[in-house]
């Protein structure tokens, strides 16, 4: 908004800008980058409309569930989008998509070392005669991404994977970005900190998650044994408040009890009563 307050450039979000050239229009309409938990409303509540005679294209910068592996619910579909329009453009997603209602050149530059990172970086060409687009390279840092997966891997055989690897990559452009997981299970009587991998230099990050799994089991174990240890809670109020059904027990609430006996607060409280009703 700023720059187009200052006149750099156009800002068009929530309307439509009209082009004509050699008697064919172009219609381009939008709406700018709005939090995903709001852009299908926004969708519904945009003003800009199709432009009779021209070629109307549809621009916006969200995510789309169609581009998310996971499909998450917040992002937006493709039936979400307003009807009527020729060509429907996208930013935002990274990796490009070349087909389908939405296209979307994916970024020209790798801004962060994951998979979908990884590709020929470029810009599209759209022939609104032919209405056919065409993917142009450009030259860009290109990222190598990596997934090795062991199975009771001994130290050594890793640091050879890793290096043959790294050193492929390299070969092909000393440039490149690479990115390279190693993950799974290391033989027996060895652990991942003792796991020293190489380093090539500042264009080559390894990440070591050898025996995630075993952390995640042991995190799962964890999280067993304090929803056991709340149940065993549970079950120990359930036997007390049974117990004391038909005694003449006064003391209130008997879990409030219960908690204030096992912090060793109990005790004080019946001497400050005791002390207060001395000193009435």
């Amino acid at each position: 908004e700023l720059l187009s307050q200052g006149g750099f450039l156009v800002n068009f979000h929530n309307s439509t800008l009209v082009y004509e050239r050699n008697g064919e229009k172009v219609a381009i309409s939008g709406m700018g980058s709005v939090p995903e938990d709001l852009a299908r409303e926004g969708l519904k509540q945009i003003a800009c409309k199709t432009v009779p005679g021209a070629f109307n294209v549809f621009v916006l910068h969200q995510s789309f569930q169609e581009f998310d592996f996971m499909r998450n619910e917040q992002f937006i579909t493709f039936d979400d989008l307003p009807e009527g329009y020729d060509l429907y453009l996208c930013g935002h997603v990274h990796k490009p998509n070349l087909a389908g209602k939405v296209l979307n050149p994916g970024s020209t530059v790798v801004t962060q070392l994951r998979e979908d990172e990884a590709g020929q970086r470029g810009w599209l060409l759209y022939d609104t005669a032919a209405r056919k687009a065409e993917f142009r390279p450009i030259k860009s840092r290109q990222l190598f991404h990596k997934v090795l997966e062991f199975k009771d891997a001994r130290l050594e055989e890793i640091r050879e994977s890793v290096e043959r690897e790294a050193n492929a990559a390299l070969s092909a452009s000393p440039h490149t970005l690479v990115k390279i997981i190693v993950k799974g299970t290391l033989a027996p009587g060895f652990h991942a900190a003792d796991l020293r991998l190489p380093r090539f230099g500042e264009n080559v990050f390894i990440d070591n998650s050898m025996n995630s799994e075993n952390l995640r089991e042991r995190i799962a174990q964890i999280k067993l044994s304090r929803e056991q240890k709340k149940s065993s809670h549970e079950l120990a109020m359930q036997i007390l408040r049974k117990k004391l059904e038909g005694t003449s027990y006064s003391l209130g609430d008997p879990e409030k009890v219960f908690e204030s006996l096992l912090d060793g607060t109990f005790l004080q409280g019946i001497r400050e009563k005791i002390g207060k009703g001395n000193g009435a």
